[in-house]
């Protein structure tokens, strides 16, 4: 499910969409259902995969371009 949207830009000025995914883990037991939100999945409204670098920096996994959180 898509938890959270923001903007990044990169050092020549392009903008992106970057969509966060997280998923639930089922954590239910005898003792009734449970669930746990999962990590974080980082990718660019047009499906593009990212690597989180830090806190605001991240990289597109398929050109190597970093980009920023404004």
């Amino acid at each position: 499910m898509v938890t959270d949207q923001f903007k990044a830009k990169d050092d020549a000025g392009n903008v992106y969409q970057v969509v966060v995914h997280r998923n639930s883990i089922n954590t239910s037991t005898l003792n009734g259902p449970g669930s746990l939100a999962g990590l974080p999945d980082f990718r660019l409204s047009d499906g593009r995969s990212l690597n989180r670098l830090s806190q605001d920096v991240f990289q597109i996994v398929q050109t190597g371009t970093k980009i920023t959180r404004v």
